[in-house]
């Protein structure tokens, strides 16, 4: 472009300008044809000269993509490049024919080696593939057997509800041999088409209301529990077998901090690292801050096709990913309510509630979460061991020594979840600052998202309740408030002898206020009151005695021992549960840790578990298998283990109480009742006959020297029974009673 042109386009380009600002007609077309021609050449010379100098030249042509050529070999390569050299040579000698010609006869041959070795690694590629696709398409392991069957049939429970299909347990458990090879060509044929049977979709969901005074008319106070197909359930314990035997032995899943749904592990360990970790650290002077995250509906909103994703990552491919994939694809629900069903519906997220592979499934789903926290927080935990995130399934723990690492973990669980789609609920996390000195930190908080999670005083975790300054008054009087509600819920009939309310009383009210107390090390004085009258209470009141009778006579009546040696042999099994664990796993980690810890340094200050159950070892002459343990490595099988603690304790009570009844002579009467510590045989006769009563009102006549203490200990109902037993034995020697 020369000067003049540029002097006219800067002066047209300065009134286009003024015309936009003063909003007056002016078209750039007023331009002269050379000018615009001018410009447009600059502008293309100026993309073109831009474009080769900021790209290598060889970016500009196709580039060799292994991908699309599986069979171009490194050998293959080899012989192509020396026939193109051959070629080169023969085009420069003017390319001659015959073979009377060398350039022409290496050229052929050279051609002809490299045709034959690329036919051939097509071939062996080709068998290959063929070969790896017929494999995918197999389940791992090979097809399902009548065997594998019968196995997998003899786990399933009884007394389970049906799906739609109405096909009960109990229907395949005595279906016999001829039914189980049916299954298992039915699962065959399955395996092959690839395809789910539509019925295997359809989830009926019962909702059951969680309680807690929560509000009934709303969604979510109630827990849907879906009824699948018995032989969808089956069938996915086939699946999840195969996972297990073929899959997850070369790799490693899951995460070692998550304790939900595998063998030997659960609530209690989980409490366990989590409790021993902050105890570590408080033993060092350290504060510490605990996130208790809380997933939003976490089963149900999976999302399903990162789900399949993260499950492919895993290893699990093929027709097993395949099936694992139909089995969430186009599922249907209806809700039943009243034994009226809603109409079905789509569901497109969440893993199936009630299904075997459900619990799997969403640990593979959380278990990168989990890694990502222990990778952003590696310096907390136990020394060397990586403890900082303690899990059950979706209840996952953040521990962290200070409040800007614990906003870093905050941020990070958020971020994964917004990346996978779920929510994590900030009104209902919580914090829990634990520090070696009193401190006012009420006023600190934390961001989970757009929520704000501050710090409690206390937080029920797994089922344990958990106080930021070790105290377990609150956690003892919730325990015992529990107990009580439990054993009314039990005692709604007044037919209920003593003897039937002791056996409930020890299976059903006892485990669910020593829920946990495997881990309660820090009992005081007062605490154990609280129990020992709740106890004493519950005896009184199953025999219907006075308020005022002593409540050591009354346990020994009753047939229990003092609730202490029931919180001793839980602590005492759990340890030996602990000695049993396999040395991989991270709670066997912790509890070897602080174990030599402890024997290193015993008169430091020490929390937790191993100080309280040292002590009890010590208690009950249990020393000895620590000691063996510890040198040979050597530890008694849980059956051998449990018999050992129950005798032990139990010799160690009742010799107690039997010198106490020697030394007290208000225990002179109640022996001839109490026997050897376990309930009276007269507790054993019912109260249903008739006539008994009336025999009651008449027994107080007749003279028992020997029971006169006894009577007087003893209420309406004891005298009720004892005129039964009275009763039954004039009848059988025909002997008149008045």
């Amino acid at each position: 472009m020369s000067p003049e042109d540029r002097e006219i386009l800067r002066t047209s380009l300065e009134k286009l300008r003024m015309a936009m600002v003063q909003k007056e007609n002016y078209s750039p077309t007023m331009l002269p044809v050379n000018i615009l021609t001018g410009l447009s050449d600059a502008v293309i010379s100026n993309i073109v000269s831009n474009a080769h100098y900021f790209n290598d030249p060889a970016d500009l042509y196709a580039k060799f993509k292994p991908h699309l050529r599986p069979e171009w070999t490194p050998e293959v390569k080899l012989l192509h490049d020396r026939e193109r050299q051959m070629r080169n040579i023969w085009l420069i000698e003017g390319r001659p024919r015959g073979m009377v010609h060398d350039s022409y006869k290496n050229y052929k041959k050279a051609k002809r080696e490299f045709r034959n070795e690329l036919n051939a690694e097509h071939d062996r590629y080709m068998t290959s593939e063929n070969s790896r696709l017929q494999t995918l398409s197999k389940l791992p392991g090979g097809e399902v057997t009548a065997i594998e069957i019968s196995k997998a049939i003899k786990e399933l429970k009884r007394r389970k509800a049906p799906g739609l299909d109405c096909i009960q347990n109990e229907h395949l458990i005595f279906g016999g041999p001829q039914l189980f090879t049916c299954i298992s060509h039915l699962f065959n044929a399955v395996i092959n088409i690839g395809r789910i049977p539509s019925i295997w979709k359809t989830d009926l969901i019962i909702p059951i209301y969680k309680g807690n005074n929560k509000t009934k008319s709303s969604p979510d106070s109630y827990r849907p529990i879906a009824l699948l197909p018995c032989l969808m359930k089956l069938f996915e314990k086939t699946l999840t077998l195969r996972i297990r035997d073929h899959v997850l032995p070369s790799v490693s899943f899951p995460n070692p901090q998550q304790q939900g749904f595998q063998l030997k592990l659960g609530c209690i360990t989980a409490s366990f690292n989590l409790q021993e970790t902050v105890f570590h650290n408080l033993e060092q002077g350290s504060p510490v801050y605990v996130a208790f995250l809380d997933t939003q509906k976490a089963f149900d909103t999976v999302w399903r096709h990162g789900l399949m994703c993260k499950l492919h990552q895993l290893g699990v491919k093929g027709s097993l990913w395949t099936l694992i994939d139909d089995c969430h694809t186009d599922t249907f629900c209806s809700v039943a309510v009243n034994q009226k069903n809603s109409s079905w519906f789509p569901i497109s997220q969440g893993v199936r509630q009630g299904g075997v592979l459900s619990t799997f499934l969403y640990l593979v789903f959380i278990n990168d979460l989990l890694q990502e926290l222990q990778n952003q927080n590696p310096n907390t935990g136990i020394h060397s061991i990586r403890s900082s995130n303690p899990a059950l399934a979706d209840d996952i723990s953040c521990i962290s020594l200070s409040p800007r690492g614990h906003q870093t973990l905050l941020n990070t669980a958020y971020d994964f979840s917004t990346q996978w789609r779920f929510k994590f609920n900030a009104s209902k996390s919580n914090v829990l600052h634990f520090s070696p000195t009193d401190i006012n930190n009420s006023s600190l908080s934390w961001k989970l998202g757009d929520g704000t999670i501050k710090i409690s005083k206390s937080y029920n975790n797994l089922g344990i309740l958990l106080d930021a300054k070790l105290d377990p008054t609150e956690r003892t009087a919730k325990a015992c408030r529990k107990g009580q509600q439990t054993y009314f819920a039990l005692k709604m009939s007044e037919h209920l002898n003593p003897a039937t309310l002791s056996k409930l009383y020890k299976r059903i009210v006892l485990p669910s206020v020593l829920y946990g107390s495997e881990l309660w090390c820090d009992l005081k004085q007062k605490d154990n009151r609280a129990l020992d009258v709740f106890q004493h209470f519950i005896c009184k009141h199953a025999m219907n005695l006075p308020k005022h009778t002593r409540s050591d006579m009354c346990e020994s009546i009753f047939g229990l021992l003092p609730i202490a040696s029931e919180i001793d042999k839980r602590k005492l099994q759990f340890f030996g549960r602990l000695c049993l664990m396999d040395t991989k796993c991270l709670t066997k980690k912790i509890f070897l840790h602080r174990l030599f810890s402890y024997l290193d340094s015993p008169n430091c200050k020490h929390y937790g578990f191993i100080p309280d159950v040292i002590h009890l070892l010590d208690k009950y002459n249990l020393l000895e298998h620590l000691n063996s343990y510890l040198q040979n490595g050597l530890f008694l099988n849980k059956l051998e283990w449990k018999k050992t603690v129950n005798s032990a304790v139990f010799y160690h009570f009742t010799t107690s109480r039997s010198n106490r009844m020697l030394q007290d002579n208000d225990f002179t009467q109640s022996r001839h009742i109490t026997g050897n510590s376990r309930p009276d045989w007269i507790w054993k006769i019912p109260s249903e006959i008739q006539e008994v009563t009336l025999c009651a009102r008449s027994l107080p006549g007749l003279s028992f020297t020997d029971f006169s203490y006894s009577l007087h200990l003893l209420n309406f109902r004891l005298i009720r029974d004892a005129a039964a037993c009275y009763y039954r034995m004039s009848r059988a020697t025909s002997c008149r009673y008045t």
